[in-house]
Protein backbone atom coordinates (compact mmCIF):
# COMPACT_ATOMS: atom_id res chain seq x y z
CA UNK A 1 0.00 0.00 0.00
CA UNK A 2 1.11 3.52 -0.74
CA UNK A 3 0.67 6.41 1.64
CA UNK A 4 -0.16 9.07 -0.93
CA UNK A 5 0.37 11.93 1.49
CA UNK A 6 3.95 10.93 2.32
CA UNK A 7 4.61 8.99 -0.90
CA UNK A 8 5.82 5.95 1.03
CA UNK A 9 4.81 2.34 1.10
CA UNK A 10 3.11 1.44 4.38
CA UNK A 11 3.01 -2.35 4.13
CA UNK A 12 5.19 -2.92 7.14
CA UNK A 13 3.30 -0.38 9.24
CA UNK A 14 0.01 -2.20 8.68
CA UNK A 15 0.85 -5.86 8.20
CA UNK A 16 3.97 -6.36 10.28
CA UNK A 17 2.47 -5.66 13.74
CA UNK A 18 -0.44 -8.06 13.25
CA UNK A 19 1.79 -10.73 11.71
CA UNK A 20 4.35 -10.60 14.50
CA UNK A 21 1.63 -10.51 17.13
CA UNK A 22 0.34 -13.93 16.10
CA UNK A 23 3.67 -15.76 15.77
CA UNK A 24 5.96 -16.92 18.59
CA UNK A 25 9.65 -16.47 17.85
CA UNK A 26 12.81 -17.77 19.46
CA UNK A 27 16.44 -17.13 18.59
CA UNK A 28 16.09 -19.91 15.99
CA UNK A 29 13.11 -18.26 14.27
CA UNK A 30 9.35 -18.78 14.21
CA UNK A 31 8.15 -21.69 16.35
CA UNK A 32 4.35 -21.49 16.40
CA UNK A 33 1.55 -19.53 14.77
CA UNK A 34 -1.88 -18.55 16.07
CA UNK A 35 -3.69 -18.14 12.72
CA UNK A 36 -6.80 -16.59 14.28
CA UNK A 37 -4.86 -14.43 16.73
CA UNK A 38 -3.83 -15.11 20.29
CA UNK A 39 -7.34 -14.64 21.66
CA UNK A 40 -8.39 -17.84 19.90
CA UNK A 41 -7.17 -21.26 21.00
CA UNK A 42 -5.99 -22.55 17.60
CA UNK A 43 -2.25 -23.01 17.06
CA UNK A 44 0.02 -24.47 14.40
CA UNK A 45 3.25 -25.76 15.89
CA UNK A 46 5.63 -27.99 13.90
CA UNK A 47 6.70 -29.65 17.17
CA UNK A 48 3.10 -30.76 17.85
CA UNK A 49 1.10 -33.02 15.52
CA UNK A 50 3.48 -32.24 12.65
CA UNK A 51 2.20 -28.66 12.48
CA UNK A 52 -1.45 -29.50 11.86
CA UNK A 53 -3.93 -27.11 13.49
CA UNK A 54 -4.75 -28.05 17.07
CA UNK A 55 -6.38 -26.54 20.11
CA UNK A 56 -3.52 -25.12 22.15
CA UNK A 57 -2.76 -26.71 25.52
CA UNK A 58 -4.78 -29.82 24.56
CA UNK A 59 -3.26 -31.15 21.34
CA UNK A 60 -6.69 -32.04 19.94
CA UNK A 61 -6.78 -31.53 16.15
CA UNK A 62 -9.32 -29.01 14.90
CA UNK A 63 -10.52 -31.36 12.16
CA UNK A 64 -11.36 -33.98 14.79
CA UNK A 65 -13.40 -31.45 16.74
CA UNK A 66 -15.17 -30.30 13.60
CA UNK A 67 -16.06 -33.85 12.60
CA UNK A 68 -17.43 -34.51 16.09
CA UNK A 69 -19.37 -31.24 15.94
CA UNK A 70 -21.05 -32.34 12.72
CA UNK A 71 -21.65 -35.87 14.05
CA UNK A 72 -23.25 -34.53 17.23
CA UNK A 73 -25.75 -32.41 15.32
CA UNK A 74 -23.74 -29.20 15.73
CA UNK A 75 -23.93 -29.39 19.51
CA UNK A 76 -20.86 -27.55 20.78
CA UNK A 77 -21.65 -28.35 24.40
CA UNK A 78 -21.73 -32.09 23.74
CA UNK A 79 -18.42 -32.00 21.86
CA UNK A 80 -16.88 -29.96 24.67
CA UNK A 81 -17.96 -32.56 27.23
CA UNK A 82 -16.75 -35.52 25.16
CA UNK A 83 -13.29 -34.03 24.56
CA UNK A 84 -13.02 -32.26 27.93
CA UNK A 85 -12.82 -28.82 26.30
CA UNK A 86 -14.55 -25.54 26.86
CA UNK A 87 -17.37 -24.56 24.50
CA UNK A 88 -15.18 -21.63 23.43
CA UNK A 89 -12.42 -24.01 22.31
CA UNK A 90 -14.96 -25.97 20.27
CA UNK A 91 -16.30 -22.74 18.76
CA UNK A 92 -12.75 -21.70 17.82
CA UNK A 93 -12.07 -25.05 16.14
CA UNK A 94 -15.37 -24.93 14.25
CA UNK A 95 -14.75 -21.35 13.11
CA UNK A 96 -11.24 -22.26 11.97
CA UNK A 97 -12.35 -25.30 9.98
CA UNK A 98 -15.25 -23.44 8.39
CA UNK A 99 -12.89 -20.64 7.45
CA UNK A 100 -10.60 -23.17 5.78
CA UNK A 101 -13.49 -24.61 3.82
CA UNK A 102 -14.60 -21.20 2.52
Amino acid sequence: MLDVLHKQFVFSDIIKPSLYASIDYTADGAVRWFPMGRRKSIVLDPALRFGSPIISHTGVPTDTIYAAYLAEGRDKGMVARVYDLTPRMVADAVAFEERLAA
